[in-house]
């Protein structure tokens, strides 16, 4: 009866941790350049160029960011969860930076970012 409740215990903990476990998307699925389709603020999509923003991940964990008015950032990131984490080295000040990946297929990145109290969403397509 003792191996019975045991068993089942322990088959109850399997499902349990496996039910829970939310490890986010595959980093792997980042590698490539994104370009920027739409953003979307407080809820609504905002009418802008967004032809030159774009991000590239690499292998080497390197990435490049473009935006409009000829900002640019580079340098390191790393997935955790559901979070991009990135580090700019052209700005010797900067700090790491964390947007939520709010969905990552083979050809759609989702970031959810909070700038002020405000919520943004950029959302991309995969070019390469």
């Amino acid at each position: 009866m003792f191996m019975k409740i045991v068993s089942i215990l322990s088959i109850a903990l399997c499902i349990l941790l496996t039910a829970c476990k939310n490890d986010g998307p595959d980093p792997q699925m980042l590698i490539g350049t994104w370009q920027a389709d739409q953003f979307i603020e407080k809820g609504v999509a905002k009418d802008i160029d967004l032809s030159r923003m774009n991000f590239s991940f690499n292998e080497q964990k390197i990435y490049t960011y473009h935006a409009n008015l000829n900002s640019r950032e580079a340098g390191h990131y790393r997935v955790k969860g559901q979070y991009l984490y990135t580090t700019d080295t052209l700005d010797a000040q900067s700090l790491e930076k964390v947007v939520k990946i709010s969905h990552l297929s083979s050809d759609s990145l989702h970031l959810t970012m909070n700038r002020g109290g405000t919520e943004q969403i950029i959302i991309l397509h995969k070019k390469q």
